[in-house]
């Protein structure tokens, strides 16, 4: 599908789209993902939606996004598996082997995962370690989400959070918001 000035401005972005493209532009996903000026956050936020990219794609590019920091939580909390089989579950949901309510009960798991995360004793040793943990779990909480957009988003986002959770750890950020897109341009090949 081609996008144009117009249908992302109707979008109702925060700022005008004239400011990185002309109005008589016509692109793809791909050209949006290849724009120079937007942040990759932004780029998703317009292209991540049943509009511009089938639903199977943008669910399966949830699920691996928040399978990518998966480890992040799992150092943490080796023994607990809920982020895991919310991701798994999800897999399973968008192959059709399981139902809605099985998908609900797995994120909610994941949620819960995300819940003991978030209130474990955060000593300032551990503090960097844990946040990771904490958005790793609510990537793939959000990677369980029925809506196929808010799962690639907030997958999306929370997984690249995980890494950069710190200034010290930007670059490895980058790198994942990297890994993003050079995953999602695949998915959609």
């Amino acid at each position: 599908m081609k996008l144009t000035y117009q249908k992302i401005k109707d979008l109702y972005p925060c700022y005008d789209p004239i400011k990185y493209i002309p109005e008589n532009w016509e692109g793809t996903v791909f050209d949006i993902l290849d724009l120079e000026g937007p942040s990759i956050g932004d780029k998703f936020w317009v292209i991540l939606r049943e509009d511009f990219i089938p639903s199977s794609i943008l669910h399966e590019f949830g699920y691996q996004c928040a399978e990518h920091v998966l480890h992040f939580f799992e150092r943490e909390f080796p023994n607990d598996l809920m982020p895991r089989e919310a991701i798994e579950a999800k897999r399973k949901w968008v192959r059709g082997e399981i139902t809605n309510k099985e998908l609900e009960a797995s994120k909610n798991a994941a949620w819960e995962a995300h819940a003991t995360a978030w209130d474990v004793n955060r000593d300032a040793a551990r503090n960097a370690a844990r946040n990771a943990a904490r958005y790793a779990s609510r990537s793939a909480a959000c990677a369980g989400a029925w809506s196929a957009k808010l799962t690639a988003r907030y997958a999306a986002q929370y997984a690249a959070r995980t890494i950069a959770g710190d200034a010290a750890r930007t670059i490895a950020g980058d790198a994942e918001r990297e890994w993003q897109i050079e995953t999602l341009k695949k998915l959609l090949l």
